[in-house]
């Protein structure tokens, strides 16, 4: 019966933990459990069947073997098992632990032993549990299976904790019912299993009410923001958001960066890319144009403040707080209004600079008063025509002017014997873009502007023009993080490769609405993440993006997302559509940040902590008297150890006087123990019989019989509680307490 219930919570407890990874290989997780219960199994054997010595050898053999078993089974090649090669098994196995801590989960990501080393551990929690469930000692032996449960509990806890199931009450419930099988099955008969199963289930119902009531929304131990892997002053994961066009060979492990809370989904912009120089997008070297950021009227002086009335429904407050990311520029969305929460922060062009020496780092929390617009298209075909001038440096295109490129590096910058003309093609509908025309028919990118003209051709206004220019590459052109290296990226891109990644389609389209005379830029940062349970989305390095803003007159600047949804950051948005889900504001506090106070949006007032903190010092109390208890026991296993075979045998003759005393009301002085034993087996039952029997002979012959045993102790117990009812059992457990009867010293 301990078997099979080891069995049922092994296997509870590897699905649970599965869990951690995506598509969880569910074939291998059923071997390596299966390996687990023949572990158990041989363990149980080999327990009574040798000496005790042997008996242990074989024990921690078997353990080992189970182990590297299950974790062939898991995924782990053979051929690293062997000694020749547990250096190259140590590197892989302690790069991808130090990754552990910064994970989503369920990891997604693509990195190999990343994954591996998610699923490993549950071999090595069941190989742990199955050793000290089943390990050859017979007085530890209920101290060890004790830790066995702690083992198998955390094992289907981290499980549950990281990656939450579905009908968290439910999977409570079946927990508690293996809790119970495990505790107290293997020493019951029919009848006493049916009323303990019983009174486990109306333990479990009773429950429901108040678990159902606990706050799930706030951490009562917030391991998000512990420091797993140790490696905190590493700083974090960082960028260079410039356009670069070459194979992507940097590693993505699906390392959380940031989590931030928002009521909708929008794009995390970090760096604007808004200077073409021939060949890729860089971040401007020029003073910050801030005035171009907000909407203007057509007819404003570039001198003069913006006079259009912002739509306040394009107004939020977004808060961010950095996990594994490191950067001197500030994640924001749209164009930051005021940020709270970070001292430092300069205007830039292209966004918002910290110093060198103080960047953004892990803990960091911070909020953003934004201007995020997000019309429609209706209202975008609406807006003016015309733009103001202060908007001339975004229709900028640098051409070169002859057909000797620098070499097939993906970094490299024009060499000098390249001639570049910079162009500034006339705003869209201009009357003047005859030269501009000219200019590109006879550049090198004149395949480029004549495509450009082809899909735009009969686009009556500028978000027209946007919309055919988008769709044409999501449609067109195939997602492949591994393009081939060209002298000119972009333009091998559109006309000959027609493979890329965001970086190729994003500057595409923002080459492609320059040369028509529409303002645009490229957005580099992040997509809008994965929403989370609590309401925040949680962003990782899988969803750095880069993207295109179009300006539009009395608007701003809108996002549009030319890459294909089979993108790694698959959370995408679009100037073209409606925003994805809205999320209600959580409310959810941030940690302590390093500046001034956040502004946070609240969709009900803060609960009150009154009540909470009372369930919290309740459950600390109970935690504390758990704790004790398994400690009391724990100490008097040990103690008992430590005893001589005479010294045990008085503590179990006082311990059986005083049970009598208060079970059955029968004390026992001047009774011999033979005449005891006989008066057991009438009113008590040969368990207690045998224990009376089994402490004569070891009083009178201590050379040949042995104290009695703490499974005859149990089953003494068991007999002597029978037909008392609940109160019963309960003196029951205070009058023969587990761990083992207390010394004459204690």
């Amino acid at each position: 019966m301990r078997l099979v219930a080891f069995g049922a919570l092994a296997a509870y407890a590897a699905a649970s933990w599965v869990a951690l990874v995506e598509d969880p290989p569910r074939g291998r997780t059923a071997l390596a459990v299966l390996v687990g219960i023949a572990a158990a199994a041989g363990l149980a054997w080999l327990a009574g069947r040798s000496s005790r010595l042997a008996a242990r050898g074989g024990a921690l053999a078997v353990a080992i073997v189970a182990i590297a078993l299950a974790s062939v089974a898991m995924g782990l090649p053979a051929r690293l098992l062997a000694p020749p090669n547990w250096g190259e098994l140590g590197s892989e196995l302690g790069g991808a632990l130090r990754d552990l801590g910064g994970l989503a989960y369920p990891y997604r990501g693509d990195a190999e032993w990343s994954r591996l080393v998610i699923l490993l551990g549950l071999p090595v929690s069941l190989g742990l549990a199955a050793a000290l469930a089943f390990w050859p000692a017979r007085r530890a032996a209920p101290v060890l299976r004790v830790a066995a449960l702690v083992v198998l509990v955390a094992t289907y806890g981290v499980g549950a904790t990281v990656s939450p199931p579905g009908a968290p009450l439910l999977h409570g419930l079946i927990l508690l019912a293996l809790l119970g099988a495990w505790l107290w099955l293997p020493g019951l008969g029919g009848r006493q299993a049916i009323a303990a199963a019983a009174l486990v289930a109306a333990a479990g119902v009773l429950a429901l009410p108040v678990a159902s009531r606990l706050d799930g929304g706030r951490p009562w131990l917030d391991y998000r923001h512990w420091d797993w892997s140790g490696t905190a002053t590493a700083g974090g994961e960082s960028f260079d958001w410039n356009h670069t066009y070459g194979p992507l060979d940097w590693t993505r492990t699906g390392q959380t960066l940031l989590e931030v809370s928002s009521d909708a989904p929008h794009y995390w912009r970090t760096a604007e890319l808004d200077r073409f120089d021939g060949y890729r997008w860089l971040e401007t070297t020029a003073s910050a144009n801030v005035g171009a950021e907000l909407p203007h009227s057509p007819a404003n002086s570039p001198f003069s403040p913006q006079t259009v009335r912002l739509n306040p429904n394009w107004i939020h407050t977004v808060s961010f707080t950095v996990r594994g990311l490191s950067s001197q520029l500030v994640v924001a969305a749209g164009t930051p209004l005021e940020v709270r929460g970070l001292t430092g922060v300069a205007v830039i062009q292209g966004g918002l600079a910290l110093s060198a020496d103080n960047p953004l780092s892990e803990g960091d929390s911070y909020a953003v008063r934004a201007y995020i617009p997000d019309p429609s298209a209706e209202q975008m075909r609406r807006a003016p025509r015309t733009y103001p001038r202060i908007l001339a440096p975004y229709t900028v295109v640098v051409l070169p002017s002859t057909q000797t490129y620098p070499p097939a590096v993906q970094n490299a910058s024009p060499s000098t014997r390249v001639t570049l003309r910079q162009l500034t093609v006339p705003f869209w509908g201009a009357p003047d873009a005859r030269r501009a025309r000219q200019a590109m028919s006879h550049s090198p990118y004149a395949g480029v502007y004549r495509l450009t003209r082809r899909v735009t051709a009969g686009a009556r206004t500028p978000y027209d023009a946007v919309r055919r220019v988008e769709s044409y590459l999501r449609s067109s052109y195939t997602y492949s993080e591994t393009p081939p290296a060209r002298r000119l990226p972009l333009r091998a891109f559109l006309l000959r490769d027609g493979i890329g990644y965001c970086q190729q389609f994003s500057g595409a389209m923002a080459l492609m609405l320059r040369m028509l005379g529409i303002p645009a830029r490229v957005a580099s940062g992040f997509s809008p993440g994965t929403p989370s349970e609590s309401g925040t989305y949680v962003v990782s390095d899988f969803d750095a993006h880069s993207w295109v803003e179009a300006y539009f007159s009395g608007i701003g600047w809108v996002p549009f997302d030319p890459t294909p949804a089979a993108a790694p950051a698959q959370s995408q948005t679009t100037g073209l559509g409606a925003h994805g889900p809205t999320l209600p504001p959580t409310g959810r506090p941030l940690p302590p940040q390093r500046g001034g106070n956040l502004i946070l949006r609240r969709s009900a007032p803060p609960p009150s902590g009154a009540s909470g903190s009372k369930l919290w010092l309740v459950l600390m109390a109970i935690a504390l008297l758990a704790l004790g208890t398994v400690g009391a026991m724990a100490v008097r296993a040990l103690r008992n150890r430590r005893l001589g075979p005479a010294e045990l045998l008085a503590a179990q003759l006082r311990e059986l006087d005083a049970a009598l005393r208060r079970l059955r009301s029968r004390p026992t002085g001047g009774t011999t123990l033979l005449a005891l034993e006989r008066r057991l087996a009438m009113v008590a039952g040969p368990a207690s019989a045998g224990y009376a029997a089994q402490l004569r002979l070891a009083r009178y012959a201590p050379g040949r019989h042995r104290p009695p045993t703490s499974a005859e102790r149990r089953a003494l117990r068991r007999e002597l509680s029978s037909g008392l009812g609940p109160r019963g059992h309960l003196r029951g457990l205070l009058a023969i307490p587990p761990g083992g009867p207390a010394s004459l010293r204690g």
